[in-house]
């Protein structure tokens, strides 16, 4: 019996090795791709190639996680109410399916506050005080999973910077957030090359613009 199972380890042991390297090479790749890309429309079919690998790999919860990410990202560079729309359904839908992979993961809720974030966009006067307050939810949790992860506090550093002054936010309110997020980010080490590795660069330049006289 025992020989058996060794035999049936020495089969199913380099198969799964040789699946996750594949995995992990795929992702790599269109990361790659993601990085390089100058168009939206590079970025639409970016979201879709990890559309694709998250119905390949269900038990992964990283494609799910970047093709939210991406959907996130293209709500934010259009002013475009219905197209906001339609990409931040499209980006919930994944960051859920995400959480179901991977319930405690703190990058799936600092994503999901960002999402928020961009649904206050869509109509901030009726959206605004319901998903601020999700948004706030959602990094709450992020940071409960993992207290060294600075993109809560980067991101939420970004809204308050752009809230008027008159309701709380400004380049002041923010620096405290950016300088924390910074700080973060100079000892962060990402759990994997495909792990979420993004906003050091920018919550430096957004925190040298809040402390500019």
């Amino acid at each position: 019996m025992k020989s058996l199972i060794s035999l049936v380890l020495i089969f199913v042991m380099p198969l799964g090795i040789y699946s996750q390297t594949n995995f992990e090479k795929a992702v790599k790749t269109v990361l790659a791709e993601f990085d390089s890309s100058k168009t939206l429309d590079d970025m639409k079919a970016v979201a879709a190639k990890f559309e694709r690998i998250a119905a390949a790999e269900p038990e992964q919860w990283l494609p799910d996680y970047y093709a939210a990410f991406i959907n996130c990202l293209l709500a934010f560079k259009t002013q475009d109410k219905d197209v906001m729309k339609f990409h931040t359904d499209y980006a919930q839908k994944f960051v859920e399916e995400a959480m179901k992979i991977a319930p405690e993961e703190s990058e799936i809720y600092a994503l999901q506050g960002m999402i928020y974030q961009a649904v206050i966009g869509i109509d901030p006067m009726n959206n605004g005080m319901v998903y601020s307050g999700k948004a706030a939810g959602a990094f709450e949790t992020a940071l409960k999973f993992n207290p060294a992860n600075p993109r809560p506090y980067y991101l939420q550093g970004l809204s308050l910077m752009y809230t008027p002054e008159e309701y709380g936010g400004g380049k002041k309110a923010a620096i405290g957030l950016f300088s924390k997020a910074n700080d973060l980010f100079v000892s962060f080490v990402p759990a994997s090359d495909i792990s979420p590795n993004w906003g050091k660069e920018d919550c430096a330049g957004q925190l040298a613009r809040c402390n500019e006289n």
